[in-house]
């Protein structure tokens, strides 16, 4: 199976650390000169958006290294903008128009916040000296309109703490799980002198407890008839080959996730098992076969014979390169994707019928290698 990262644009860090170094001045101290300067460091040098007269001041010196691509209206800017993020697995800056503007995107934003992509929004706002009049295209309680689909929505209180905030977002933003933020900017903000940065090192990554990967092992090696639903989060977080090695091994079928944004297992494999609808009770319908007691599902023969294979393959080998065993191979599985859940038949009557583990972030949980 070839590797679904190579063709990646940018990759994250290893250590799922994002790291804001910048220097304290820039050439001419502007909010605006900070704040490209910023978004150089984070790598969004690449804005998507549909401006209006309330953006202008902020594409004054525009850097010759930035690209600006233009949509024709606001949904299609944040539609772009998350293509490209899930694409680059770094946050995609997207610059609107205000007010109204903002309201066009709504679509596009519940669709970014569903599918967890990153995405740093910014749209412009009337100069504050016009706010008690109530003018043309002002945002009244701009923060509060594209919530509840959004992680984090602020306004500045001054001018100078705009590219605070813009720091802030981004990295909000790419905090597992990950999702889109929204920053309302004045437009007069853009040309007031701006407040040093200092450096920020932020950490991205959430992950269960060991204790939790240690009984998920247990369950897993107990289990006589395993399943695994597999989610978005595969293909997010990389894991696409460490899904295959763990369900080959395990001999388990995988369902993909209801209505899932992106492909997380090849459908193709003989051990898929299909999608899963997003009806509760059909949903249940096709997972009753593996609760405790229940009749063994139709691959339970193919799946035994996988397995004999594989233990007669050991006994030839003599051991010297033995597969490895079922909580070994999903190790790197269980500490990468995200989003997969977990639903194994349990073969003792003491144990719950189902176990999920929605959540399985990756990083620190490796060492409970151990325990498995």
């Amino acid at each position: 199976m070839a590797d679904r990262t190579a063709h990646r644009h940018r990759a994250e860090p290893d250590d799922d650390t994002e790291e804001t170094t910048m220097s304290e001045t820039t050439s001419d101290g502007t909010v605006r000169a900070v704040t490209h300067a910023l978004m150089r460091e984070l790598g969004m040098d690449t804005v998507f958006g549909n401006p209006g007269s309330t953006e202008m001041k902020f594409f004054r010196d525009w850097p010759a290294d930035f690209r600006y691509v233009l949509a024709l209206q606001e949904s299609c800017a944040v539609a772009m903008a998350d293509g490209w993020a899930q694409h680059t697995r770094c946050a995609a800056f997207v610059n609107l128009h205000s007010a109204a503007g903002v309201g066009h995107a709504l679509g596009s934003v519940f669709t970014a916040y569903t599918n967890h992509t990153p995405l740093v929004i910014t749209a412009g706002q009337q100069t504050r000296a016009m706010f008690p009049t109530d003018p043309y295209l002002y945002a009244a309680e701009a923060t509060a309109f594209p919530k509840p689909y959004v992680k984090w929505s602020v306004e500045p209180a001054r001018a100078e703490d705009v590219p605070a905030a813009i720091q802030r977002a981004y990295h909000v933003a790419m905090q597992r799980p990950r999702g889109p933020v929204f920053v309302s900017v004045p437009e007069d903000d853009w040309d007031a002198i701006a407040v040093p940065l200092s450096s920020r090192r932020v950490e991205t990554d959430v992950a269960p407890s060991t204790e939790a990967i240690g009984r998920l092992a247990d369950l897993l090696r107990d289990a006589r008839t395993p399943v695994v639903v597999a989610g978005a989060g595969v293909d997010q977080d990389a894991a696409w080959d460490d899904l295959l090695r763990l369900v080959e091994r395990l001999g388990a079928p995988v369902w993909a996730s209801p209505m899932s944004g992106r492909c997380s297992f090849p459908e193709d494999h003989p051990l898929f098992a299909g999608f899963l609808p997003p009806l509760r009770q059909p949903l249940a319908d096709r997972l009753a076969v593996h609760r405790l007691g229940a009749a063994a599902p139709p691959q339970s023969q193919q799946i035994q014979r996988q397995r004999q294979n594989e233990q007669r393959g050991v006994q030839r080998s003599g051991g010297a390169h033995a597969p490895r065993q079922p909580h070994e191979a999903a190790t790197s599985t269980l500490l990468q994707a995200s989003q997969v859940a977990w639903t194994v038949g349990i073969g003792r009557p003491s144990s719950a019928t189902w176990c999920r583990w929605p959540w399985l972030g990756c990083g620190p949980v490796r060492q409970a290698v151990g325990k498995l």
